[in-house]
């Protein structure tokens, strides 16, 4: 099976490194979060990342940031999660409980 579309719980430090590393490899990333504040601070973090990696690619192909932001889904709605090929989640608080059959689940 081939995994395009990936669900990741948690936008902090871990969940924004990851949904852009996703979306720079071509993946869909779903970027859930509990607030919409965390996932605007998540979203200007990526877009940094982006214009940063500039620096360290010279030379190299690589897609606009706009294109790479596209890939990734920032939402409170754990639904969106409901057809993803994989997930990653980290548990948050009070927050934490099953969000999919362990089969979809990454060790």
């Amino acid at each position: 099976m081939e995994i395009r579309k990936v669900g990741v719980v948690g936008a902090g430090v871990m969940g924004v490194g990851l949904g852009q590393s996703l979306a720079q490899t071509g993946h869909e990333a779903i970027l859930v979060d509990v607030s919409d504040a965390v996932l605007q601070r998540a979203r200007e973090e990526i877009r940094q990342g982006l214009r940063f990696r500039g620096l360290f690619e010279k030379g190299e192909r690589r897609e606009d940031s706009a294109t790479v932001l596209g890939r990734i889904t920032f939402t409170t709605d754990l639904a969106a999660l409901a057809d993803v090929d994989r997930e990653r989640a980290r548990e948050v608080g009070d927050q934490a409980r099953p969000l999919s059959p362990p089969r979809r689940r990454l060790p």
